[in-house]
């Protein structure tokens, strides 16, 4: 059951690089396409490796810890988004949006990374709360580029691992 992880993971990639893109006034179609086509990718690999390599059912009790964990991470990062993104605006920090929602996320990581086989997500953690504070000393003309395109990075590369750990777990 990799295809719902790597397709979310996927799906913010393309969130984070248009993000990143437009508000740093680099918008082009051509990476846009590229990037959708990366994600294109890693998608259909993890659809295609879920159809030849069933997984074992997790136990009921285990599943329905796993969504109410999702569930909670999901919308306290949204909580903490919405809060922080307004506060911002409120105080005129709005240039460092993107930083504060990359650490967020990268902060929903941590309680994700108690999913079984997920422990690869404190890596991804610690990858975007970084990313979110070199964002904060950076230039404002470059600072939404890095940190967008970074946290695109960080989600493919957190997307490809997982897809390679499942295929060597399931060759071994």
């Amino acid at each position: 059951m990799r295809a719902v992880p790597v397709s979310i993971l996927s799906f913010f990639a393309l969130v984070w690089l248009s993000a990143g893109l437009a508000t740093g006034g680099q918008w082009a179609p051509l990476p846009m396409l590229a990037a959708a086509g990366i994600s294109a990718s890693l998608v259909w690999s993890a659809l295609r490796a879920d159809r030849l390599h069933q997984t074992p059912a997790l136990p009921a009790a285990e599943r329905k810890r796993i969504n109410r964990l999702v569930t909670w991470a999901s919308a306290a990062e949204g909580i903490a988004i919405f809060v922080t993104v307004n506060v911002l605006i409120n105080l005129g920090l709005a240039a460092y949006q993107l930083c504060a929602v990359a650490i967020i996320v990268g902060l929903h990581f941590i309680p994700l990374s108690r999913i079984p086989r997920a422990g690869l997500y404190n890596v991804t953690a610690a990858c975007m709360v970084a990313l979110g504070l070199l964002g904060c000393v950076l230039p404002a003309a470059v600072r939404p580029l890095v940190v967008g395109v970074g946290a695109a990075c960080i989600c493919w590369l957190t997307a490809a691992s997982a897809l390679v750990r499942w295929r060597e777990a399931i060759t071994a």
